[in-house]
């Protein structure tokens, strides 16, 4: 009875191993496209600053109806420049998280292998005993 309850939890274990390694491997693909937003949203911005500026430059040679537009078009673009930034920023806090995630994860998985080992080595050890046992 002993060594079957320790086979059980060797098996509960092992059961619980391979679900850490799947729920690294789903961690690894959002991780991997967190970060591939975030450098995606980072080339965003870098293209609206580019547009702020040639706005900016409009807006010194621009007179009346054209510097209001162009005031107009700088705002809209520095109000989507903050959200792209905001969005990058999330994304790479987003990655980070996984990643610390990832890192717990490895540490709950080598203690699972290691209770998974000592419970078969102790099943064995159990019913090896009980064999010697009965065979007397």
């Amino acid at each position: 009875a002993k060594a079957e309850a320790q086979g059980r939890l060797a098996e509960a274990a092992r059961s619980a191993v391979q679900r850490l390694v799947e729920d690294e491997e789903r961690a690894i693909g959002a991780s991997t496209r967190a970060k591939e937003e975030s450098v995606a949203a980072a080339a965003n911005s870098q293209q609206l600053s580019k547009r702020i500026a040639a706005c900016r430059r409009r807006m010194d040679a621009a007179r009346g109806e054209d510097l209001d537009a162009a005031r107009r078009e700088l705002a809209e673009l520095e109000a989507e420049r903050r959200r792209v930034d905001s969005e990058a920023a999330a994304r790479r806090r987003q990655a980070d998280e996984v990643e610390a995630g990832s890192k717990q994860r490895a540490v709950l998985l080598r203690v699972s292998q290691q209770l998974a080992e000592e419970f078969d080595s102790a099943s064995q050890v159990e019913r090896s005993s009980a064999e010697q046992a009965e065979a007397r």
